[in-house]
């Protein structure tokens, strides 16, 4: 039995074939003599456009290299361009201007997530639907049918647990997407997913902070378990704690950001000259994971997060015995253990994170404990909103304020002050 051809990927062409003008005709070039010149050439091929049609696409010039050239042009342009989407389009028929845009505006890992996201729940719910048909009711019962697609010991549970709110709203991110160039198409009238009810909740298994007073006895406890000490995890934690930055911009440090002089040091990263004041680091990449790439330092996402933090002085004497002559301005600070990569990867490092956490009984740390006992630390001091929001990277005070700080920190001079108005009026 003769399967039939599969179609070609939608905005996509086949194979260029070449045609020579000899003797008033066209001849192929696999039939011409080699290396024989002639005054016109055409270069032709299949192209499937976004609406599903295959067409052959041409173009002529005075050479073989110009008509190629030519109808690669041509071609570049109308794989830029999507056919519009009509009232008989279906939620997929969006997918590959939705994917072309997350490619050009988000992080290869964000992208990486959203693809998943598309591929394992999004099109298996509504990808054959009609976009008119995405109505804010459906879209409230995809929502509640949404569970997760995990396997347990390469075996199915009996009953798919529903998926963590976190993820529902990474879901209905990329359905807004979609239904995004229905709107865009004057398909639709507006995106029914502004429409949908709020999805409450948080993360399972959110990091919280630690009790300040138990931060010297948890790096006691590190420094004495051998395991921690070969995943060097002591040092790490204490930058983590002291810094206040993420798992992924501790990992990309390098010592030529530094600074454990005593005078100001100019570095540049990314294109950007910065100065580092003394016994201070600047924070400027971070290690991520793209698909089948390992780990890759790359610039932070925003630029708040491009910030120059001071080092306290317990951290500053942890770096500068970990600093010897040896060591060179490029190398991390933290670098990998093995040899196929440079840099330690995140998820490699959360695990050995993990289990240590079981091993020293603190099943409540994570590696973002150390960035919230930090901010916790310095609104119980009572430092300045702005100056903390700076220090974590933030453009939103309230942000900081409200997902960082322990809930159950007040400020000690709201009471002072009630008493003061409440012995006035007595």
């Amino acid at each position: 039995m003769i399967l039939p051809r599969k179609p070609l990927p939608l905005g996509t062409h086949g194979n260029i074939r070449l045609y020579g003008y000899r003797d008033g005709r066209w001849v192929a070039k696999s039939e011409l003599p080699a290396g024989i010149r002639l005054p016109r050439w055409r270069a032709i091929t299949n192209y499937r456009g976004y609406d599903g049609v295959t067409k052959p696409v041409e173009r002529t010039g005075t050479s073989v290299t110009d008509a190629s050239n030519r109808l690669r042009e041509d071609l570049n342009a109308l794989s830029q361009t999507r056919a519009k989407l009509t009232t008989s389009s279906r939620v997929r028929d969006a997918v590959p201007a939705y994917q072309e845009r997350i490619r050009e505006e988000c992080a290869p890992t964000t992208c990486d997530r959203y693809e998943s996201i598309l591929k394992n729940h999004v099109l298996p719910g509504l990808g054959g639907l009609l976009i008119t048909e995405c109505t804010v009711t459906r879209l409230q019962k995809f929502d509640a049918g949404l569970v997760s697609n995990r396997t347990k010991n390469g075996k199915a549970p009996k009953k798919k647990p529903k998926l963590a709110p976190g993820t529902r709203r990474i879901v209905r991110e990329v359905v807004r997407g979609l239904l995004q160039f229905g709107v865009e198409d004057d398909v639709l009238t507006h995106n029914p997913v502004g429409s949908t009810r709020k999805i409450t909740g948080g993360t399972i298994h959110a990091a919280k902070s630690i009790p300040i007073e138990q931060v010297p006895t948890l790096f006691t406890k590190l420094d004495n378990d051998a395991y921690s000490c070969r995943a060097d995890l002591p040092d790490l934690v204490r930058t983590l704690f002291g810094t206040g930055c993420r798992l992924g911009e501790a990992l990309a440090l390098t010592w030529e950001y530094v600074n454990l002089g005593d005078k100001p040091i100019e570095r540049t990263a990314f294109g950007k000259t910065r100065t580092i004041p003394p016994r201070s680091l600047w924070i400027n990449g971070t290690i991520s994971e793209p698909k089948g790439k390992g780990g890759v330092r790359s610039p932070v996402k925003t630029k708040r997060s491009n910030r120059v933090v001071g080092i306290p002085d317990f951290l500053y004497l942890v770096l500068t015995m970990r600093k010897t002559a040896e060591v060179s301005e490029t190398e991390p600070v933290f670098p990998n253990g093995g040899t196929k990569s440079l840099w330690r990867r995140p998820k490699a490092l959360s695990k050995s994170i993990m289990l240590m956490r079981k091993r020293l009984g603190i099943p409540e740390f994570l590696s973002h404990s150390g960035r919230k006992t930090a901010a916790t630390a310095l609104y119980q001091a009572q430092h300045d909103a702005r100056d903390v929001a700076d220090q974590f990277g933030h453009s939103d005070s309230d942000f900081t304020r409200t997902h960082y700080v322990d809930p159950g920190l007040a400020n000690p001079e709201t009471a002072r002050t009630l008493d003061r108005a409440y012995s006035k009026s007595a």
